[in-house]
């Protein structure tokens, strides 16, 4: 058993891979979360039969690390390569190293499968084998399998300081044992030698011209499982060893990247999690779900824990507790719109939310690739009032976080968006990108393949505001309170909105000969109203020259946002100006005339008056547009923006 570095011929390109990169996102947080998310996302992939598939994660570091004499013979011929100058390793490995290594062991899967002798793969034919040690940027993934680019497998080599991993497979169906090891690095030259090498080395046996093979050899295969402490025996499946293993994967990142990203096929009883290091170890299931320690639930974080608490109820959730929007037109894009939720569904749902009960919707949808026939299918929505939420949904593809999806927040609610359903799940999993932390319209796989495909993604992604948006509208239409007096504003449309935020006005620098010891008088100008800022909101008085009473302020507002119209962007989930959650608060000669979403007209009777908005999310900035509109003959001018 040897390693085998190729030397670079001279008519090929220098190649430096940076698979790895897809994998350093904001979405992602860490090499311990990278290794997790593909790691189970593959053993999932792989799952043989009904059974859960079950992940054992061992990471022996510290003194659990092999001492550097026992893995000596291992690493002997890559030694030299792992010094070599260029080579992409920042802090390399040498022979008196001791070797801290993770292990990931799936069982209840189907092992790497396939012609491992083969060299480049055959159309129709099926060889994860090969696809795993000698391919990049090439998947057999299709359909509703979770990956889709061939590069998950880099997770690996990523997280070892020496670029290297191993694996050991026992097929399922010819029950071979099969070892090899792989090392990428960059192209470069070891000390001393004139040529190149390739980025890539493998280790096993070599045949007649230089092919790496597996290794099958029983006794050594047994040593090598009892030198990385394997527990895998007959049974089918993978077992990855990563030596050198990244000293920031730690044994609490390991934990909490499992809970964040695979709580619901944990809770649904499709995935168990065993994470072993020393003394150590955690059997991630269901029941440890329902109760984990103090110290580790401060460490997952309110919003996990949150998250959590709405899975272990849909797990409860039976088909007839569902509530079931109208499908659409199948010939024509899929849009929100009043029309998809039938009267008795809306009226259940403006009830229990009300009521602060949760509700489970599905929503029919229509995937159409461009080569078939459209086909039905389906999403669902699991939504639960919480005062804790940041109001977030979080979006869930057969059991995979898709973390980096934004979705309009929805205020003291915390949502699930999960599709499970087939063709829906394929659609939105060519949508991907390599880490799987986003739906990206121009996705290769994706782009030009489905009718209707770029919508199809809002749709989805706005599907909790949008739903609680039209929940809301048949609110306010069955509020008495909310009708016109005497003095009829309608609401603005969007297009009645011609001020964007950056157009705002920047206080005027002053021009002249003054000194700087000049300081001129600036009298204030005279306000008819004057907006200020108040715990959780913002009030409006009397100005400095009030007009002639009666007269009306119309009050827009909306969260403030970094760029553009913050009115614009206003969404019924963000809040309703004048409901129980975020109220209007009235003292001296003024009442709420009329309101609707974020549009308030009050009437002004005495200038000794005051008008509280409360209730807005304290950790946001509110932006405020307030008109005054006079009713005896005066100027309809003033207009406040705070």
């Amino acid at each position: 058993m040897t390693w085998s570095f190729r030397k670079k011929r001279r008519d090929e390109k220098i190649r430096n891979p940076i698979q790895g990169e897809f994998f350093a996102n904001e979405a992602i947080a860490g090499s311990a979360q990278a290794l997790i998310r593909e790691s189970v996302q593959n053993s999932l992939d792989a799952a043989l039969g009904s059974k859960p598939v079950r992940v054992r994660v061992l990471l022996a570091d510290g003194s659990d690390a092999l001492p550097p004499e026992r893995v000596a013979s291992l690493f002997h011929d890559a030694f030299p390569h792992y010094a070599a100058p260029g080579n992409g390793l920042r802090e390399p490995p040498d022979a008196h190293s001791p070797c801290p290594f993770l292990v990931v062991e799936d069982f209840g899967t189907k092992g790497l499968t396939g012609d491992p002798a083969a060299s480049d793969s055959q159309p129709g034919v099926s060889n994860p084998f090969f696809l795993f040690f000698r391919a990049e940027g090439l998947s057999a993934k299709a359909g509703t399998e979770l990956g889709r680019w061939g590069i998950g497998k880099f997770v690996f080599p990523r997280s070892s300081q020496a670029s290297t991993h191993f694996a050991l497979t026992v097929r399922h169906d010819d029950h071979r044992r099969l070892l090899l090891g792989a090392v990428t690095l960059k192209a470069h030259r070891i000390a001393g030698e004139p040529d190149m090498y390739s980025p890539d080395g493998l280790w096993g046996e070599l045949d007649g011209d230089d092919f790496v093979m597996p290794v099958e050899d029983a006794a050594r295969v047994d040593e090598f499982c009892r030198l990385f402490r394997l527990v895998r025996t007959t049974e089918p499946g993978l077992s990855v060893v990563v030596p050198y293993i990244d000293p920031e994967i730690s044994f609490e990142s390991l934990l909490v990247a499992a809970v964040k990203d695979y709580y619901l096929p944990i809770l649904d009883g499709r995935l168990e999690i065993d994470i072993e290091n020393g003394s150590k170890r955690v059997k991630l299931d269901a029941a440890w779900l329902e109760q984990p320690p103090p110290h580790f639930a401060a460490q997952l974080g309110e919003s996990v824990l949150g998250f959590v608490q709405v899975a272990r109820w849909k797990s409860q959730v039976n088909d007839a507790d569902r509530l079931v929007l109208s499908a659409q037109d199948p010939a024509r894009a899929a849009r929100w719109s009043d029309s998809l939720v039938p009267a008795n569904i809306l009226s259940t749902l403006r009830e229990r939310l009300a009521a602060r009960e949760p509700v489970a919707v599905r929503v029919p949808v229509t995937v159409r690739e461009k080569t078939k026939d459209p086909v039905a299918s389906y999403f669902d929505m699991y939504i639960v009032p919480d005062r804790n939420s940041d109001g977030r949904p979080q979006f869930v593809r057969e059991g995979i976080i898709i973390s980096d999806v934004r979705g309009a927040r929805a205020r003291e609610i915390r949502a699930l968006v999960v599709v499970e359903h087939k063709p829906l799940a394929a659609m939105l999993g060519d949508s991907e990108n390599p880490a799987h932390t986003q739906w990206q319209k121009d996705s290769s796989n994706f782009r030009g393949k489905y009718t209707y495909g770029p919508g199809m993604i809002e749709f989805v992604s706005s599907a909790v505001g949008e739903l609680l948006a039209i929940v809301t509208r048949s609110a306010e239409e069955a509020d008495p309170a909310l009708t016109v007096d005497f003095f009829s504003l309608e609401p603005p449309r969007e297009d009645d909105e011609e001020i964007e935020e950056t157009e705002r006005k920047r206080p005027r620098r002053l021009q002249g000969s003054q000194s700087e010891q000049e300081h001129p008088v600036i009298e204030p100008r005279p306000t008819t109203i004057r907006v200020s800022k108040v715990p959780g909101g913002f009030s409006i008085q009397s100005g400095t020259a009030p007009p002639s009473v009666p007269f009306l302020v119309e009050v827009r507002c909306a969260y403030d946002v970094r760029s553009g119209n913050p009115l614009k962007k206003w969404n019924a989930a963000d809040f309703i100006v004048g409901s129980a959650q975020c109220p209007v608060s009235c003292k001296g000669g003024v009442q709420v005339s009329r309101a609707k979403g974020n549009w308030v007209v009050l009437r002004v009777w005495d200038p000794e008056f005051s008008a509280t908005f409360t209730g807005f999310d304290e950790r946001r900035d509110v932006y405020v547009r307030a008109e005054v509109h006079t009713l005896a003959g005066g100027e309809a001018d003033a207009s406040q923006a705070a």
